[in-house]
This record gives structure tokens, C-alpha cells and sequence, in this order.
């Protein structure tokens, strides 16, 4: 009796963990899998620029950068949210506040003159869901702080003639991307 009290406590663990709508993973991702999974993606609005290791797209709205690191196979999902320099100190601040208590497994983090949402994780640790789930929370965590910039602060706006507000974007040869550093 005890023995099948255990057996049912166990199948009802997993039972509540298990998620039908995120069936478990079949295996790990390699660049073939994440260009499937960013081209079959809904929401991806324009062209994916894509190289080995390396795709930009807009997602929901948003430009989004997916990275591999070849060296460490990092995988960095990035969201440019705004210029630094439009960004008032208390800004700044909420957004490291939020790093502790809103933000999920995403993080803001300040590079290349702009204030990004972030998620980093190593390759061989996610699956598809984890990868789907990590870049929903980037683009909603970019989302939710472009809308909160203070209203006396100018929202990012394009110079004319720049995509990037004066500022330079990232490209598979960027600095940052291949040695994780600003």
C-alpha cells in the first residue's frame, strides 16, 4: 500500500509539471535548429539577416539579435531598448532594480551606447522551448521598458538617415560578440 502511495505521488508529480502545450524537447540546439526555429517563428515581420552563429530579425515589433558564440557557444538573445545618453540616472536605476525582481531569466544590460534587454545561456543547456520562452521574455522585458522612459525624457527617435538614433548597431563582427565585452 505504501509502495503504491509513492507511485501515485510520484506520477502526480509529474503529471503537474508536465506542460501539453510545451512538449517536452527533442534535443539540443545547433545553428541548423535556431535558423528553423527563427524562421518558422510568428511575429517576425521583414527579413532575417542571417550568418552562421548570427541572425537579426523584428520580432513583435522589435529588432531582435540572436548570437552563438562560437568560442564558448554562448547564446546571447538581445533587444536594443533605447540610447543611453536619452536615459536620465533614475532610469537607469529602475532598470537595475528590475534586474532583481522583474525581469525573469532576461537582464538589461548597457553596451555599445544603447540599453539592451538580454538573455545568455549556453547552448547545450537549452532546448527549442527554452529558447522560445527566452525570447518572448527579451522582447517583452524591451517592450515594457521603452514604454516606461520618463515622458519628459525623448522616446528613441532615428536621426535621419540613421536606423540606430546615431548610434552603432551590432554586426556579426562586432566587438562585443566575439569577445562578450563592450
Amino acid at each position: 500500500m505504501r509502495f503504491r502511495l509513492i507511485g501515485l505521488s510520484i506520477l502526480l508529480a509529474v503529471l503537474a509539471f508536465a506542460d501539453p502545450a510545451h512538449p517536452q524537447d527533442t534535443g539540443r540546439l545547433d545553428n541548423a535548429r535556431l535558423n528553423a526555429l527563427i524562421e518558422g517563428l510568428k511575429g517576425v515581420s521583414g527579413n532575417i539577416e542571417s550568418q552562421p552563429g548570427f541572425w537579426l530579425f523584428e520580432y513583435q515589433g522589435r529588432p531582435v539579435y540572436v548570437v552563438v558564440n562560437p568560442a564558448n557557444r554562448q547564446l546571447q538573445i538581445l533587444a536594443p531598448i533605447a540610447p543611453v545618453k536619452i536615459l536620465n540616472h533614475a532610469t537607469l536605476v529602475r532598470a537595475l532594480e528590475a534586474n532583481f525582481s522583474a525581469t525573469n531569466e532576461a537582464r538589461y544590460a548597457i553596451a555599445k551606447g544603447l540599453l539592451w534587454s538580454v538573455y545568455a545561456n549556453y547552448v547545450r543547456s537549452l532546448g527549442e522551448t527554452e529558447f522560445l520562452v527566452s525570447l518572448k521574455q527579451v522582447v517583452a522585458t524591451a517592450s515594457m521598458f521603452a514604454d516606461l522612459i520618463v515622458p519628459d525624457e525623448p522616446k528613441p527617435e532615428a536621426d535621419e538617415g540613421s536606423e540606430s538614433g546615431g548610434v552603432e548597431l551590432m554586426t556579426p563582427e562586432s566587438e562585443i560578440l566575439r569577445d562578450g565585452k563592450s
